[in-house]
């Protein structure tokens, strides 16, 4: 009988198929990233659309969108109101009641507990920390107040010029200082040559109960679902919480409401919401909510966008480190050392994903016509934004601004 002997691959065949494979796979893995891309822009979509309806949604109950930032429902007193971001204040009906509920008790048992007469003293921002220490230990919490001033004037820290200032992307970090003191509605300081100094008192807490502190809730103690504040096609740091105050973790988002829209009379301080009645353009003509780098020219703790605290001093939409509203044109997924906080940010290439104020979600090109003349993706170092003021306004404009009286064309 014959025996014929088995006959292997060559090294020749097997080096083809391999190649073959390889060429497989090569074509395969671009169509699997824009499968994957697919995906994560449908879900930043979504996250898009549920701040839109939530908007909606909070409009029917309250006849007024959220505050931007500041109290709300009540004039800044615990038990009365909560105080936050927009995203603060869209919780109860963004299905985080809970986490809500949590936070205006805990501001309700301090008014409680420190009684009526000291409350006008405690400047409580509804926001969430455990205190350093071990379980049980006594921790001593200083509590700030305003000294008393003369009739007509009220206690308040300025910004006043002066430090020089430091170049970031974009424009320029003008340091300012701090003048506190008695001032009146004229803007007049009053008494300045015996200036009171805010006082406080100290009480007695366990250090491992929750405390009061000046910026965002802690993510530990409500539980942030992070489904609805991240989007994963930023490509900035991944990281999607930020640790500041008391050495507790803050969550971050990729999300930011357009300051022009939510805040009343586009001022800062004003702390009061306006209904859809001051978007006079019309809804769908004008952007509600847009995408942006989570983390964007870090400057100390500038340039993170917290969840709950739409400081100016962090990264926001709309308006600047001085208060002042803008419509500065967003960048087109720029790298770390390009990004600008003063703008948002496209996380996926080509277009910007934004809600309008009738609730759909719209991808706007970075080719759009804008009143902006400056290169948003490569700002100059050290260099002001051009804000553009005076020429006709562009597309980009009257998207961002919600009364100027004329409709834009998506480009």
């Amino acid at each position: 009988m014959v025996r014929h002997a088995r006959r292997g691959f060559t090294l020749v065949e097997l080096l083809v198929v391999i190649a073959i494979i390889s060429l497989l796979i090569a074509m395969l893995l671009p169509a699997i990233q824009a499968a994957r891309e697919s995906g994560r822009r449908a879900a930043c979509s979504s996250n898009l659309k549920q701040f839109a309806t939530a908007v909606h949604v909070f409009h029917e109950r309250h006849n007024s969108m959220p505050t931007y930032q500041g109290w709300f429902p009540g004039e800044g007193s615990y038990g009365k109101g909560a105080y936050g971001s927009w995203y603060v204040h869209l919780m109860p009906v963004m299905e985080q009641q809970i986490a809500y509920q949590k936070l205006w008790d805990s501001q309700a048992a301090s008014y409680n507990a420190e009684g009526e007469w000291k409350i006008k003293y405690t400047f409580g921002r509804a926001k969430i920390a455990t205190n350093p220490g071990e379980p049980g230990q006594v921790c001593k919490q200083k509590i700030y107040y305003d000294p008393e001033c003369p009739s007509g004037s009220s206690y308040s820290c300025k910004s006043v010029s002066g430090g020089g200032s430091t170049p970031h992307n974009g424009h320029n970090y003008e340091y300012t200082t701090q003048d506190c003191g008695c001032w009146g509605s004229d803007g007049q300081k009053q008494g300045s040559g015996s200036t009171p100094s805010p006082a406080y008192y100290e009480i007695d807490v366990s250090c491992d109960t929750p405390v009061w502190q000046n910026a965002g809730l802690a993510i530990a103690e409500v539980n942030f679902p992070s489904g609805v504040l991240f989007c994963g096609s930023d490509p900035s740091p991944p990281e999607q919480t930020y640790r500041w105050s008391y050495n507790t973790d803050y969550a971050l988002s990729n999300y930011q409401a357009n300051f022009n829209v939510f805040a009343r009379g586009k001022k800062y301080d004003s702390n009061k919401p306006q209904g859809f009645g001051a978007i006079s353009d019309g809804l769908s003509q004008t952007i509600l909510f847009a995408e942006g780098h989570r983390q964007c020219d870090r400057a100390s703790d500038r340039g993170v966008r917290m969840a709950v605290y739409a400081d100016r001093w962090h990264h926001n939409f709309g308006v600047n480190w001085y208060k002042e509203a803008n419509t500065l044109m967003f960048q087109d997924r720029p790298t770390p050392q390009r990004c600008d906080n003063w703008r948002v940010q496209a996380n996926h290439g080509g277009a910007l994903l934004v809600a309008l104020g009738d609730g759909s979600v719209r991808g706007i090109s970075s080719k759009i016509s804008r009143r902006e003349l400056s290169d948003p993706d490569n700002p100059p170092l050290g260099g002001s934004p051009d804000y553009g003021l005076g020429n006709p306004p562009g597309n980009w404009d009257r998207l961002m601004l919600p009364d100027d009286g004329g409709g834009a064309n998506f480009e």
